[in-house]
């Protein structure tokens, strides 16, 4: 997948899980299947610290550009953590 065809936002989601060492970390587009989103941003991490410095730092980067997640699930726990900005979820 090219990474420039992707949307700006998704790109520095991205950018956000790779400055914070997350591993196996996988886009799935959905824009084919007509799904409630067109990305996924998968990605995997050591430790629940980890967890919750990637999902910061995807925020942080993400609000830069004015985008806000719609839902945030996981956090407290930090064993997973799903954010929702509406054309796609980490």
């Amino acid at each position: 997948m090219n990474l420039n065809a992707l949307p700006p936002d998704l790109r520095a989601a991205i950018s956000a899980v790779q400055n914070k060492l997350a591993f196996a970390v996988v886009v799935l587009d959905l824009r084919e299947l007509r799904a409630f989103t067109s990305f996924f941003l998968i990605c995997s991490a050591a430790s629940t610290p980890q967890v919750q410095a990637i999902h910061d730092e995807v925020e942080k980067q993400l609000e830069k550009l004015g985008r806000r997640a719609t839902q945030r699930e996981g956090y407290a726990a930090g064993q997973w953590v799903l954010m929702d900005y509406g054309n796609f979820v980490v």
